[in-house]
């Protein structure tokens, strides 16, 4: 009887390590598939803020260059710049709601900096735009502008590397 009690117990415990073994197999395989999709949807969700940043930074440019090239223009174009301006202003107000979503907070208040000086540097180009059309002096204007495209360059630096810092952190940190 204690050879058969024996043998009884050993193929229990034969069937009790199978399948604990055939469960911690499963367990392990599912916290692999579950992990492997934690990972693609972190690079997912860095690749679209990625996107977001990167639509934002151009929105702002857009207007930095439109600020530097219009003055340049002829008189006549004064209603079209003014126009391209707004368009560009809209993007930036556009995009900045992408940001806003995406951000942390240290990318979102920078960006919100970006928006208020694109806006005080189209402000800046419209009134040197009314001065010339008025045949005003435009020394006043055009230092105050030059002033807001410098502030706005610093801040563009200060995006960059703001959203450097997110997305050079790991997924999940």
């Amino acid at each position: 009887m204690d050879q058969g009690l024996a043998a009884l117990m050993g193929a229990a415990i034969g069937v009790v390590g199978t399948t604990g073994a055939s469960a911690l197999a499963g367990w392990a395989g599912r916290r692999q598939v579950q992990a492997q999709q934690a990972g693609e949807h972190a690079r997912w969700r860095r690749q679209g803020q990625r996107e977001t940043y990167a639509s934002f930074l151009t929105a702002v440019e857009r207007v930095r260059e439109h600020s530097h090239q219009s003055e340049a223009r002829e008189l006549e174009e004064t209603s079209r710049l003014s126009d391209e301006l707004n368009e560009r202003v809209e993007a930036v107000m556009r995009t900045l709601s992408m940001v806003i979503v995406e951000g942390p907070d240290e990318v979102v208040a920078v960006a919100e900096e970006l928006r208020d000086t694109s806006c005080e540097v189209a402000s800046g180009l419209m009134t040197i735009l009314e001065a010339r059309r008025s045949g005003a002096d435009l020394s006043g204007p055009r230092r105050d502008l030059a002033e807001q495209q410098n502030w706005l360059d610093e801040l563009i630096t200060a995006y960059a590397k703001a959203v450097r810092s997110v997305l050079d952190q790991g997924p999940g940190s």
